[in-house]
């Protein structure tokens, strides 16, 4: 395991949402891959509160259902 002093931030991060309603993110865990556990945060517009999405161990993942048109905010964090 992985000491909370030695983590890095995540950089890079980028999503694209497509019409069939599914956005995919990547991001540069700047980790040993597999090692470190990222919380996915995400809050729909800039007026709702942020909320834990999920977690996980990989540096790309698919964000599925969402509703196309729909304006959603990302944010991501090695724990």
């Amino acid at each position: 395991d992985v000491c909370s002093s030695d983590l890095q931030d995540p950089t890079n991060l980028s999503a694209f949402g497509y019409s069939n309603g599914v956005n995919t993110l990547r991001f540069d865990g700047n980790n040993r891959p597999g090692r470190v556990v990222y919380e996915i945060w995400r809050r729909h517009g800039d007026t709702v509160d942020w909320y834990l999405h999920m977690t996980t161990r990989r540096q790309r993942l698919i964000d599925t259902p969402v509703s196309p048109g729909q304006y959603y905010m990302y944010k991501v964090r090695a724990v």
